[in-house]
């Protein structure tokens, strides 16, 4: 599933007066990158709270290279590592504690640490670089506000170094533009999603992501078709499925909706996944 949404919790990026200054920014770029005629109104929201904490969730994190209350297998090697005393030995180690933190879904961790790994070989491993960088990127998904921003930074300046020079590599431009959307330029981001889509029919991520958008802006005939057309590009990922059922139930098509949860249930990796899906599933056959 890669970047996605395989967390312990999920995250809470913005406050929510701030979301929805952003989310009508964004139905407004889309509208009009789209050379729509008019903006859609918003239809209110159905969404249960046990989908919101896939939609959005947070858990605390420390941008401290080694920050406290780590679990004894992190910390007994961040302490063997400390009394390294060769670079093939240092790097041996910085490797284990980066596998161990992405084992324990702690990638605030394993991105301060693969930046270690990284520096050692002064930024020329193109494969390292991309590693960093996306560390990074799912490090900001599950930050607070302060270390979100420093996060989506230096995902941000790794994804640029990487992409000079990679620029064939598509998922990375999607998180790229992800990034963008996350930071200071939410209207580049959209845009370059749009250009993206438009341009790679069979690009996955980009459709789910905007349809992602477009349910988050009440767009919901939109969101539909974006997702619908995740679904032809990759019908074994359960978000297309999930998000698609969200759309379709606020659109009132119930049947739809469950079939296209069931279907989320199935493909869904963990248990956690597994338990939200079927709360959500729940409003529909309780209503």
């Amino acid at each position: 599933m890669g970047f996605l949404l395989e967390k312990k919790q999920f995250q809470l990026q913005l406050p929510h007066y701030l979301l929805i200054l952003i989310g009508a920014a964004l139905m407004l770029l889309l509208a009009l990158t789209e050379k729509k005629a008019a903006l859609h109104k918003p239809e209110n929201s159905t969404v249960s709270p046990s989908s919101r904490q896939i939609l959005s969730s947070k858990k605390d994190l420390s941008t401290n290279l080694a920050p406290p209350n780590l679990p004894p297998e992190l910390q007994q090697r961040i302490n063997i590592l400390e009394k390294a005393t060769t670079l093939q030995d240092s790097l041996k180690i910085l490797q284990e504690i980066v596998n161990v933190a992405i084992s324990q879904d702690r990638y605030d961790v394993a991105s301060n640490y693969q930046e270690q790994i990284l520096l050692k070989y002064k930024d020329q491993e193109v494969n390292l670089l991309e590693k960093t960088a996306r560390y990074f990127y799912e490090a900001s998904l599950r930050a607070d506000s302060l270390e979100n921003t420093t996060f989506t930074q230096k995902a941000l300046n790794y994804y640029e170094k990487y992409l000079s020079k990679k620029p064939q590599d598509l998922d990375a431009q999607v998180i790229q533009a992800l990034l963008w959307v996350k930071g200071n330029t939410p209207m580049q981001g959209i845009q370059k999603l749009v250009k993206l889509a438009e341009e790679n029919p069979g690009l996955y991520k980009a459709h789910l992501e905007l349809g992602k958008f477009s349910l988050q802006t009440g767009q919901l005939d939109k969101a539909i078709m974006r997702l619908q057309q995740a679904q032809k590009v990759n019908s074994s990922d359960w978000e297309a499925h999930f998000y698609l059922g969200l759309a379709l139930q606020q659109k009132e098509k119930g049947e739809e909706a469950q079939a296209a949860y069931r279907k989320a249930m199935s493909l869904a990796p963990t248990s956690q996944i597994k338990s939200i899906i079927e709360q959500q599933l729940h409003t529909i056959s309780n209503n």
